[in-house]
């Protein structure tokens, strides 16, 4: 063991570790604050940095470099598996929506209610499933009105992770008509096979169950370039964390309330049944 290698790899481990600690601090410093935060701490990131350091450390001062050689590969690992698969990249790889317009898209979202119909057999040999004939019929609605409640509170984080739930509500004497409407469904079908069965979903038109919205602008150091700088240079464990103190976590429950029913006065807001495309929100 050469001084070299001894300062060589103390320096290598306390690189890979000194930023673990760092980002461990300035999370924790945040979640003190009154705010959600975005997840946890980066755990599958912060394995990967201690193993590799360790590995690349710990050899460099016994003099093995057989071992380096598999601390870097499983670093190489780390920027190719990781860093792609990570939600970060998902995030700068996506169109990016600013608060105002995704709370119009929400609001502006219609529902769509369908009726699956699947006719099908079991095939004797191997009991596998065989379906002869599925189609899916879409409801029509005479109108419907968006119920969601969204606060304001949003507080002054950069940007805003929010988790979507959605409910879909039926007016009056829709869910008998919907009722009836499946029924049809199955009489009119089960003809075509032995097994006849209907599945019925009430759901937002093209709402996902997550989306990352900017609130004004985003700090110069949250940018594509410094995400795979942090990947490459080992400081991904960092970057993540002061993303994660920058980001807050919203849930908000997506309601809305359809009408089948031949026009109803009833019914406060009126609105045409038509397909959400969120690309006319997207700058």
């Amino acid at each position: 063991m050469t001084e070299i290698n001894l300062s060589v790899g103390l320096a290598v481990i306390a690189y890979g570790l000194t930023q673990i600690l760092v980002g461990a601090i300035i999370l924790l410093k945040a979640k003190k604050k009154d705010r959600t935060q975005r997840g946890q701490f980066p755990v599958t990131q912060i394995v990967f940095n201690v193993v590799y350091s360790l590995t690349i450390g710990i050899s460099m001062i016994i003099v093995q470099y057989n071992a380096v050689y598999i601390g870097v590969f499983m670093f190489a690992v780390k920027v190719l598996v990781v860093s792609l698969l990570s939600e970060w990249r998902a995030f700068y790889s996506s169109k990016k929506l600013n608060l105002e317009d995704f709370l119009t898209f929400v609001k502006a979202a219609p529902p769509l209610i369908s009726i699956e119909v699947d006719c099908f057999h079991y095939i004797e040999v191997s009991n596998e499933k065989e379906s002869k004939f599925v189609e899916t019929r879409y409801i029509r609605m005479t109108n419907w009105q968006d119920n969601t409640q969204i606060s304001n509170a949003f507080g002054s984080d950069p940007l805003i992770f929010f988790e979507l739930d959605q409910k879909v509500d039926l007016l009056g004497e829709s869910s008998r008509l919907l009722k009836m409407s499946y029924n049809q469904a199955v009489s009119e079908n089960q003809h075509r096979d032995r097994h006849c069965k209907a599945t019925q979903e009430m759901v937002v038109d093209g709402l996902k169950s997550e989306y990352f919205v900017q609130q004004g602008r985003l700090p110069c150091w949250m940018t594509p370039i410094m995400f795979w700088l942090s990947q490459f240079l080992g400081f991904d464990v960092l970057f993540a964390c002061l993303l994660r103190a920058k980001m807050q976590n919203t849930s908000l429950t997506v309601r809305k309330l359809a009408n089948l029913e031949p026009m109803n006065a009833d019914f406060v807001t009126v609105k045409p049944m038509y397909v959400t495309d969120l690309k006319q929100y997207v700058k």
